[in-house]
């Protein structure tokens, strides 16, 4: 998907729906290949949903957040 900055975006998922005429969009992303999300991840993972212009995030997470990452995803 490309984002408002023209940025092209890869989502895990990505689904979009529509309830009474509004549209709506969840981006889903499964980070691999860390024993814990940095809060430069879940940063990453925030402003790649936010320029793509997605409503709802979800950033699903295997291991552990560290703990700047965790306070900052609650």
């Amino acid at each position: 998907m490309t984002g408002r900055s023209g940025v092209e975006y890869t989502f895990d998922i990505l689904c979009n729906y529509d309830i009474d005429n509004f549209g709506y969009s969840i981006g889903i992303d499964f980070p691999e290949g860390a024993d814990d999300v940095t809060l430069d991840r879940v940063f990453l993972f925030d402003t790649k949903a936010y320029d793509a212009g997605t409503d709802y995030k979800v950033l699903v997470v295997k291991s552990k957040l560290n703990p700047e990452a965790a306070k900052f995803a609650a």
